[in-house]
């Protein structure tokens, strides 16, 4: 699978505020889910992974709805952020250990929608992403 270019993913996010606006939507679904009232006695500790990915997706979306750069495309069980129709963003549930650092994948997304060497619009490489 390819590398993204990290400095055009930098500079992507780092445009009107995106990575300081994921980062807090971040450590906001951290505070709102350590919060939680019985916390401790949750039986499975995938139960903190997931609602800290709800709580992250929610407010990433809510964070960047009024960026015009920004798509939001909604799958099965996952959503994706299309930023300036150069980066595919995935939040990805963490870990407990992890806490908020390891949290996004980036790719750079198809060039069209049947290219035979992609396995996917995740995980596959190109400049620019298919309409949606």
């Amino acid at each position: 699978m390819p590398t993204p270019h990290q400095a055009t993913v930098r500079q992507l996010l780092k445009e009107q505020g995106r990575d300081a606006i994921i980062r807090q939507a971040v450590e906001d679904a951290w505070a709102t889910v350590k919060a939680m009232p019985g916390r401790a006695r949750w039986r499975c500790k995938t139960t903190t992974a997931e609602l800290v990915w709800e709580h992250m997706i929610e407010n990433v979306i809510a964070g960047l709805a009024d960026d015009k750069d920004v798509r939001v495309v909604t799958h099965h069980d996952t959503v994706s952020f299309i930023i300036g129709d150069t980066v595919l963003m995935r939040m990805k549930r963490p870990t407990c250990s992890s806490g908020p650092k390891t949290i996004l994948r980036l790719r750079r997304p198809c060039s069209t929608p049947m290219n035979p060497t992609c396995s996917g619009i995740l995980a596959c490489s190109g400049s620019k992403l298919p309409t949606c």
